[in-house]
């Protein structure tokens, strides 16, 4: 059995292909109705990196496609995405089990992935005297999300606090 890896692309380009790419998305969305499998867009040839659970989020400047692959990111089908509409893309993923954490961008045709590595994943640890909580640096949080966003920010920095 897979684990899960949680995905979110946010793409940037004009209007018209933003829309085309929802159109896609939209399709992907009907078709996880009828069929249990991974979806993937039917202009890409690719046998790895099927989507499950598609989703499209849109709002005030931004569109989003949040979905769930097998084991880790699906970076090379966005890139058929992006190639294809001539877009770019912020790709945030996580599947915290096998220790995947990351940001990639997608701009001018250029994939930049900036992730933490183990060294950054044992920084912080569940609170002995609160096991709803973590500590990291002293300090108590209430989610480990936060304290992997603050890691994360530190790499895109270029801060590494091994």
């Amino acid at each position: 059995m897979a684990n899960w890896c949680y995905n979110t692309v946010q793409f940037e380009g004009c209007s018209g292909a933003i829309e085309n790419i929802k159109s896609i998305f939209e399709i992907l969305m009907e078709q996880q109705k009828n069929n249990d499998e991974g979806l993937m867009p039917d202009f890409i040839k690719l046998t790895e990196g099927y989507m499950f659970s598609v989703d499209w989020c849109e709002g005030d400047g931004f569109a989003m496609a949040s979905y769930d692959t097998k084991w880790s990111p699906n970076f090379e089908v966005m890139q058929e995405v992006a190639k294809h509409f001539k877009v770019n893309y912020t790709h945030a993923y996580n599947e915290l089990g096998c220790g995947i954490y990351g940001e990639a961008y997608y701009k001018d045709g250029v994939l930049t992935d900036i992730f933490l590595e183990q060294d950054d994943l044992d920084l912080y640890d569940v609170n002995p005297e609160d096991e709803d909580t973590w500590v990291f640096e002293g300090q108590v949080y209430q989610s480990d999300f936060d304290i992997l966003e603050i890691l994360l920010q530190r790499r895109k920095d270029g801060c590494f606090y091994h």
